[in-house]
């Protein structure tokens, strides 16, 4: 029985900004969309949102919103 392919990340990085530090993953060339996750996840959610609108063409700024993976809850909450 085959297992199924773990899908491939680009790496994240904390980002400080006026409101706290943010975790980005920054992937792909192209005018700059912005993909959120919902309740679960974090950036790799927003990732797999970001592959399942356009393969090619488009720069993605993936987040983790604050207390998902590296994004500190202390960065506040989602406005």
């Amino acid at each position: 029985m085959k297992r199924p392919m773990k899908p491939e990340y680009a790496a994240a990085k904390l980002v400080a900004t006026p409101r706290g530090k943010v975790e980005l993953a920054d992937h792909g060339e192209g005018p700059a969309v912005l993909t959120l996750h919902g309740i679960m996840g974090g950036h790799d959610q927003s990732q797999l949102l970001a592959r399942s609108i356009a393969k090619t063409g488009f720069r993605f700024l993936s987040v983790s919103r604050p207390g998902y993976l590296g994004t500190p809850l202390a960065s506040g909450r989602t406005p």
